[in-house]
């Protein structure tokens, strides 16, 4: 099954699992989890979406706090990883 990629915060990866697979329909897993001290994930997903936010996009509530954030289609999750690690 073809997906996009996606990344976020979650203090509970079940319950984020569920969440996307309450709205794609089918089964996710997790190609890759980071974790660290709350303020350093934090710092990490705000600079990514700083560095590289023309290839992503939201759905749903369009509000800076809700809705689904996704990487554009044409980005792969081996590019993704890459912008972690540059981080």
């Amino acid at each position: 099954m073809y997906g996009r990629t996606g990344f976020g915060i979650t203090g509970d990866l079940e319950e984020r699992r569920c969440d996307y697979e309450g709205h794609n329909g089918f089964q996710i897993e997790f190609d890759q989890v980071y974790y660290g001290p709350d303020n350093h994930i934090e710092d990490l997903e705000h600079n990514i979406k700083k560095e590289f936010h023309e290839h992503l996009f939201r759905t749903g509530n369009k509000k800076a706090t809700d809705g689904y954030e996704w990487v554009n289609e044409t980005v792969d999750t081996d590019q993704v990883k890459s912008w972690i690690r540059w981080e």
